[in-house]
């Protein structure tokens, strides 16, 4: 009948550092089957008595909150083919992706895009010139470069169900209604990204998103097919016959739907 004992004192540690705590716990387990999978009985040991297992990847310490199973490795015990210490290594979801637990990461982008609107006031860029000899006032509408640095925001976390139908349903969409404190139109998916581990068993799933404060939706303009420039008498109009059009060129979504938490 297999036992199992954890050892307190002999070797158990704690480590605490930025990314959190890391605990190490160990376990003698005796009454095993000797033969070429002694280990791996020792470390899916469970007591014949009490009921008590080898912690499981993955879940969570029984009293420190926030430390979850990273590792768990089996070794022989000297002169014993029936028994092994099995140590079991806590961490915090920072140092590796645990099951149903997410780790998130903000960082930013680099893009440029043409800005038409004043972000003062919302008036449309406009430069004039008065014809010395008519003195009529002639006028175009601009597009100027910019840049345009965006918030990235990640989540990352383990899932049992493959990812693939979410890509597929929610990359490139944006958000249907407010989402992470942003308006509707203001978040973009960029990615649903997965690996996966212990034969499909799991997916490491990472969640890809880029805020746009000025949402997502483009406003194009009319340009004169003989000069080449914006016609100055252009609009913006509900049926986008003005010479002015607001196209948002992503579907929409509703990210709520893929059960991420808030991220401030």
């Amino acid at each position: 009948m297999i036992t199992i004992t954890e050892d307190l004192v002999l070797g158990a540690r704690f480590t605490l550092d930025k990314a959190g705590g890391v605990l190490l716990r160990l376990f003698e387990v005796t009454g095993l089957a000797p033969g070429i999978d002694t280990l791996a009985q020792a470390a899916l040991a469970q007591d014949g008595t009490t009921g008590t297992r080898i912690p499981m990847y993955g879940s969570p310490h029984p009293t420190v909150a926030g430390l979850y199973v990273m590792q768990i490795e089996a070794e022989p015990i000297s002169n014993s083919r029936t028994s092994a210490r099995v140590s079991v290594r806590y961490a915090t979801p920072e140092q590796a992706s645990v099951l149903n637990v997410v780790r998130i990461a903000i960082t930013g982008s680099s893009r440029a895009k043409l800005i038409s609107l004043d972000p003062k006031d919302g008036s449309q860029f406009v430069v004039k010139y008065t014809d010395a000899t008519t003195g009529a006032v002639l006028r175009q509408f601009l597009q100027v470069p910019t840049l345009s640095p965006n918030t990235i925001l990640e989540f990352t976390r383990q899932e049992v169900l493959s990812p693939l139908k979410r890509s597929i349903q929610f990359r490139r969409t944006v958000n249907a209604s407010p989402w992470q404190t942003g308006d509707a139109k203001t978040w973009l998916c960029r990615a649903v990204n997965a690996t996966s581990l212990n034969n499909l068993a799991r997916y490491e799933v990472k969640y890809i998103f880029e805020y746009d404060p000025d949402g997502w939706t483009r406003q194009e303009y009319f340009h004169d097919p003989y000069t080449g420039k914006i016609p100055d008498d252009v609009m913006v109009s509900q049926n986008n016959d003005q010479g002015i059009a607001k196209v948002l060129p992503y579907g929409t979504a509703d990210f709520t739907q893929l059960g991420l938490p808030n991220a401030f």
